[in-house]
């Protein structure tokens, strides 16, 4: 004969212990907790603000264009950053070195005059927000007039 076998059921012998949902604080450390979330709190906003510079420290190229050339009348320096670093440049600048004026002409704009000893810079925190394909570089002088050119 075969036997049936009844199922069986378990009856638990003791019950979880229940989870407070709040904790009760001696208040002799309760301002040392408050202390310690301030912290914390405090910790994530600087944390925040390193990930906020590590990204503008983190170089987005490794190439850059560095000239320093001259240019007198009637023979003008044209640079194509494509061509020089395979990309239009998003920062840099342009020096004036000479004694007198230069002009520069960023895209086929118009004409910048460059004082001696005048920077432009572009891309920079305190620089133009333009992106420059093409800089032409220009001066009324007879004399050579230096200057120098960085871009990346």
């Amino acid at each position: 004969m075969s036997s049936i076998r009844k199922p069986v059921i378990l009856t638990p012998v003791a019950k979880p212990p229940e989870v407070p949902t709040v904790i009760e604080v001696p208040t002799e450390i309760a301002p040392l907790i408050d202390a310690i979330s301030e912290l914390k709190e405090k910790l994530k906003i600087i944390e925040q603000k390193l990930i906020n510079i590590e990204g503008i420290l983190t170089p987005e190229v490794y190439d850059y264009f560095y000239d320093e050339s001259t240019v007198v009348k009637g023979k003008p320096k044209t640079y194509r950053f494509k061509d020089e670093i395979g990309r239009d440049s998003k920062n840099g600048y342009i020096m004036n070195d000479g004694d007198e004026a230069i002009y520069i002409k960023i895209n086929d704009g118009a004409k910048i005059k460059l004082k001696s000893g005048e920077l432009f810079t572009w891309g920079t925190p305190i620089g133009r927000r333009i992106i420059i394909r093409k800089m032409e570089v220009s001066t009324e002088s007879t004399s050579s007039q230096s200057f120098r050119v960085f871009a990346i």
